[in-house]
Protein backbone atom coordinates (compact mmCIF):
# COMPACT_ATOMS: atom_id res chain seq x y z
CA UNK A 1 0.00 0.00 0.00
CA UNK A 2 2.87 2.34 0.45
CA UNK A 3 3.59 2.39 -3.18
CA UNK A 4 0.94 5.00 -3.28
CA UNK A 5 3.67 7.39 -1.91
CA UNK A 6 4.87 7.35 -5.49
CA UNK A 7 1.71 7.60 -7.00
CA UNK A 8 0.70 11.09 -5.16
CA UNK A 9 -1.32 9.41 -2.40
CA UNK A 10 -1.31 9.98 1.35
CA UNK A 11 -1.14 6.48 3.08
CA UNK A 12 -2.28 5.93 6.74
CA UNK A 13 -2.00 2.99 8.11
CA UNK A 14 -4.95 2.29 10.70
CA UNK A 15 -4.53 0.15 14.01
CA UNK A 16 -7.57 -2.07 15.66
CA UNK A 17 -7.58 -3.89 18.60
CA UNK A 18 -7.10 -7.80 18.08
CA UNK A 19 -9.12 -10.46 19.26
CA UNK A 20 -6.78 -10.99 22.40
CA UNK A 21 -7.66 -7.64 23.66
CA UNK A 22 -11.59 -7.26 22.36
CA UNK A 23 -14.54 -9.49 20.51
CA UNK A 24 -15.95 -8.11 17.26
CA UNK A 25 -16.97 -5.74 16.53
CA UNK A 26 -14.06 -3.92 18.21
CA UNK A 27 -12.03 -3.84 15.15
CA UNK A 28 -14.41 -2.60 12.78
CA UNK A 29 -15.80 -0.22 15.10
CA UNK A 30 -12.07 0.89 15.57
CA UNK A 31 -11.44 1.11 11.91
CA UNK A 32 -14.51 3.38 10.96
CA UNK A 33 -13.76 5.27 13.62
CA UNK A 34 -10.46 6.34 12.49
CA UNK A 35 -12.20 7.16 9.27
CA UNK A 36 -14.04 9.69 11.31
CA UNK A 37 -10.40 10.85 12.83
CA UNK A 38 -9.08 11.81 9.22
CA UNK A 39 -11.77 13.80 8.56
CA UNK A 40 -12.00 15.69 11.04
CA UNK A 41 -8.15 16.26 11.57
CA UNK A 42 -7.88 16.29 7.21
CA UNK A 43 -6.73 19.78 7.52
CA UNK A 44 -4.05 19.45 9.76
CA UNK A 45 -2.13 16.88 7.38
CA UNK A 46 -3.21 18.35 4.36
CA UNK A 47 -5.65 15.79 3.20
CA UNK A 48 -9.07 15.19 1.07
CA UNK A 49 -11.95 14.13 3.20
CA UNK A 50 -14.00 13.67 0.30
CA UNK A 51 -11.47 11.04 -1.18
CA UNK A 52 -10.99 8.03 0.79
CA UNK A 53 -9.97 4.81 -0.30
CA UNK A 54 -9.59 1.72 2.20
CA UNK A 55 -7.09 -1.06 1.14
CA UNK A 56 -6.61 -4.14 2.91
CA UNK A 57 -5.15 -7.14 2.84
CA UNK A 58 -6.34 -10.87 5.09
CA UNK A 59 -8.39 -9.81 7.91
CA UNK A 60 -7.52 -6.23 7.02
CA UNK A 61 -9.92 -6.87 3.13
CA UNK A 62 -12.74 -7.88 5.35
CA UNK A 63 -12.45 -4.81 7.99
CA UNK A 64 -12.00 -2.27 4.44
CA UNK A 65 -14.78 -4.36 3.08
CA UNK A 66 -17.15 -4.27 5.53
CA UNK A 67 -16.32 -0.88 6.54
CA UNK A 68 -17.20 -0.28 2.65
CA UNK A 69 -20.50 -1.55 2.30
CA UNK A 70 -21.44 0.03 5.47
CA UNK A 71 -19.86 3.26 4.46
CA UNK A 72 -22.00 6.36 5.85
CA UNK A 73 -24.44 4.54 8.01
CA UNK A 74 -24.60 3.60 11.82
CA UNK A 75 -23.83 0.39 11.23
CA UNK A 76 -20.82 -1.28 13.17
CA UNK A 77 -20.73 2.32 14.04
CA UNK A 78 -19.35 3.06 18.11
CA UNK A 79 -19.78 6.86 18.98
CA UNK A 80 -17.98 6.66 22.33
CA UNK A 81 -14.87 6.12 20.09
CA UNK A 82 -15.11 9.90 19.14
CA UNK A 83 -16.52 12.36 16.41
CA UNK A 84 -19.82 10.84 16.48
CA UNK A 85 -21.57 13.04 14.25
CA UNK A 86 -18.64 12.55 11.92
CA UNK A 87 -20.03 10.60 8.58
CA UNK A 88 -17.57 7.49 7.88
CA UNK A 89 -18.50 7.62 4.46
CA UNK A 90 -15.65 6.63 1.25
CA UNK A 91 -15.14 6.86 -2.25
CA UNK A 92 -13.50 3.24 -2.99
CA UNK A 93 -12.25 -0.58 -1.39
CA UNK A 94 -9.61 -2.35 -2.25
CA UNK A 95 -9.82 -5.94 -0.82
CA UNK A 96 -7.38 -8.11 -1.02
CA UNK A 97 -8.26 -11.83 -0.08
CA UNK A 98 -10.44 -11.04 2.52
CA UNK A 99 -12.76 -13.21 4.21
CA UNK A 100 -16.39 -12.27 3.80
CA UNK A 101 -18.59 -14.84 5.35
CA UNK A 102 -16.80 -16.92 7.99
CA UNK A 103 -19.24 -19.26 8.47
CA UNK A 104 -19.22 -21.42 4.99
CA UNK A 105 -15.58 -21.23 4.62
CA UNK A 106 -15.10 -24.97 5.81
CA UNK A 107 -17.87 -26.28 3.59
CA UNK A 108 -16.34 -23.84 0.14
CA UNK A 109 -12.97 -25.69 0.63
CA UNK A 110 -14.31 -28.86 0.43
CA UNK A 111 -16.73 -28.10 -2.77
CA UNK A 112 -13.83 -26.64 -4.10
CA UNK A 113 -11.73 -29.25 -3.81
CA UNK A 114 -7.75 -27.35 -3.05
CA UNK A 115 -8.10 -30.05 0.00
CA UNK A 116 -6.89 -32.37 -2.73
CA UNK A 117 -4.27 -30.02 -4.02
CA UNK A 118 -2.64 -28.06 -1.56
CA UNK A 119 -1.18 -28.26 1.58
CA UNK A 120 -2.06 -26.47 5.41
CA UNK A 121 -5.60 -26.02 4.24
CA UNK A 122 -7.68 -24.23 7.43
CA UNK A 123 -10.71 -25.77 9.34
CA UNK A 124 -12.32 -23.30 11.25
CA UNK A 125 -15.15 -24.66 13.09
CA UNK A 126 -13.64 -25.52 15.73
CA UNK A 127 -13.03 -23.41 19.07
CA UNK A 128 -9.50 -22.59 18.49
CA UNK A 129 -9.86 -20.92 14.81
CA UNK A 130 -9.16 -17.19 14.30
CA UNK A 131 -13.07 -16.75 13.33
CA UNK A 132 -14.15 -18.81 16.73
CA UNK A 133 -11.27 -15.97 18.66
CA UNK A 134 -12.41 -13.31 17.04
CA UNK A 135 -16.50 -13.39 17.74
CA UNK A 136 -15.54 -14.79 21.02
CA UNK A 137 -16.54 -18.59 20.60
CA UNK A 138 -17.29 -21.33 18.50
CA UNK A 139 -18.03 -20.40 15.16
CA UNK A 140 -20.66 -22.46 14.62
CA UNK A 141 -22.39 -21.29 17.92
CA UNK A 142 -22.45 -17.79 16.88
CA UNK A 143 -23.94 -17.15 13.14
CA UNK A 144 -25.85 -14.13 13.65
CA UNK A 145 -22.18 -12.73 14.80
CA UNK A 146 -21.02 -14.30 11.30
CA UNK A 147 -23.61 -12.49 9.28
CA UNK A 148 -23.11 -9.20 11.36
CA UNK A 149 -19.26 -9.61 9.95
CA UNK A 150 -19.64 -10.85 6.49
CA UNK A 151 -19.63 -7.84 4.27
CA UNK A 152 -22.20 -9.06 1.38
CA UNK A 153 -24.51 -8.40 4.43
CA UNK A 154 -24.61 -4.75 4.35
CA UNK A 155 -24.78 -3.94 0.30
CA UNK A 156 -26.84 -1.56 -0.78
CA UNK A 157 -27.81 0.16 -4.18
CA UNK A 158 -24.85 2.81 -2.63
CA UNK A 159 -22.35 0.46 -2.71
CA UNK A 160 -18.94 2.07 -3.45
CA UNK A 161 -16.76 0.83 -6.34
CA UNK A 162 -14.79 -2.21 -5.13
CA UNK A 163 -11.35 -3.75 -6.61
CA UNK A 164 -11.70 -7.12 -5.53
CA UNK A 165 -8.30 -9.98 -5.42
CA UNK A 166 -7.43 -13.55 -4.29
CA UNK A 167 -5.60 -16.23 -5.08
CA UNK A 168 -6.64 -19.18 -6.44
CA UNK A 169 -4.51 -21.49 -4.14
CA UNK A 170 -5.44 -19.67 -0.78
CA UNK A 171 -5.30 -22.10 2.00
CA UNK A 172 -6.38 -19.46 4.26
CA UNK A 173 -9.79 -18.15 2.41
CA UNK A 174 -11.32 -19.82 0.14
CA UNK A 175 -11.43 -17.81 -3.29
CA UNK A 176 -14.77 -18.25 -3.48
CA UNK A 177 -15.09 -15.45 -0.54
CA UNK A 178 -14.45 -12.80 -2.99
CA UNK A 179 -16.22 -14.38 -5.74
CA UNK A 180 -19.28 -14.34 -3.78
CA UNK A 181 -18.41 -10.75 -2.61
CA UNK A 182 -18.58 -9.42 -6.11
CA UNK A 183 -21.65 -10.95 -7.25
CA UNK A 184 -23.05 -9.61 -4.18
CA UNK A 185 -22.11 -6.52 -4.83
CA UNK A 186 -22.71 -6.31 -8.99
CA UNK A 187 -26.27 -7.32 -8.50
CA UNK A 188 -26.94 -4.03 -6.50
CA UNK A 189 -24.32 -1.70 -8.56
CA UNK A 190 -23.32 -0.95 -11.99
CA UNK A 191 -21.11 -3.64 -13.03
CA UNK A 192 -18.03 -1.51 -14.55
CA UNK A 193 -17.80 -0.28 -11.14
CA UNK A 194 -16.62 -3.59 -9.61
CA UNK A 195 -13.74 -5.84 -10.54
CA UNK A 196 -12.21 -8.74 -9.57
CA UNK A 197 -8.79 -10.27 -9.88
CA UNK A 198 -8.17 -14.27 -9.38
CA UNK A 199 -4.54 -14.48 -9.49
CA UNK A 200 -4.06 -18.02 -10.98
CA UNK A 201 -2.16 -20.20 -8.43
CA UNK A 202 -1.34 -17.75 -5.69
CA UNK A 203 -1.50 -17.92 -2.32
CA UNK A 204 -2.82 -16.17 0.95
CA UNK A 205 -0.97 -12.98 0.17
CA UNK A 206 2.84 -13.96 0.56
CA UNK A 207 2.20 -17.48 2.21
CA UNK A 208 4.21 -20.03 0.05
CA UNK A 209 1.69 -22.32 -1.70
CA UNK A 210 2.91 -26.19 -1.32
CA UNK A 211 1.33 -28.87 -2.98
CA UNK A 212 0.89 -32.13 -1.74
CA UNK A 213 3.02 -33.57 -4.90
CA UNK A 214 5.98 -31.41 -2.75
CA UNK A 215 6.19 -28.70 -5.44
CA UNK A 216 6.81 -25.08 -3.59
CA UNK A 217 5.70 -21.62 -4.94
CA UNK A 218 7.13 -18.80 -3.19
CA UNK A 219 6.54 -14.89 -4.18
CA UNK A 220 4.11 -12.22 -3.84
CA UNK A 221 2.26 -11.61 -6.94
CA UNK A 222 -0.03 -9.52 -5.79
CA UNK A 223 2.36 -6.89 -5.15
CA UNK A 224 4.07 -7.15 -9.08
CA UNK A 225 4.28 -4.27 -10.93
CA UNK A 226 1.76 -5.31 -13.01
CA UNK A 227 -0.81 -6.10 -10.47
CA UNK A 228 0.11 -3.06 -8.37
CA UNK A 229 -0.86 -1.12 -12.18
CA UNK A 230 -4.07 -2.19 -12.10
CA UNK A 231 -4.93 -1.27 -8.65
CA UNK A 232 -3.45 2.28 -9.52
CA UNK A 233 -5.28 2.73 -12.71
CA UNK A 234 -8.52 1.63 -10.02
CA UNK A 235 -7.91 3.98 -8.22
CA UNK A 236 -6.53 6.76 -10.42
CA UNK A 237 -10.24 5.95 -11.76
CA UNK A 238 -12.28 7.52 -8.99
CA UNK A 239 -9.86 9.22 -6.73
CA UNK A 240 -8.15 11.51 -8.68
Amino acid sequence: MLQGLNHGYAVVTVDYRLSGEAKFPAAINDAKAAIRFIKVNAAQYNLNPNKIALWGSSAGGNLAALAGTTSGTNNCYDTSLGNANVSDNVTVVVDWYGPTNFCVMDKQFNESGIREKVKGIQIYNTKDSFPSKYFGQNLSKVPNLGKQADPTTHITSECHPFLIQHGTLNSLIPAQQSVNLADAITKEIEKDKVTLTLLDGAGHGGVPVILLNGTRYCGYPFGTAENMNKVFVFLNKYIK
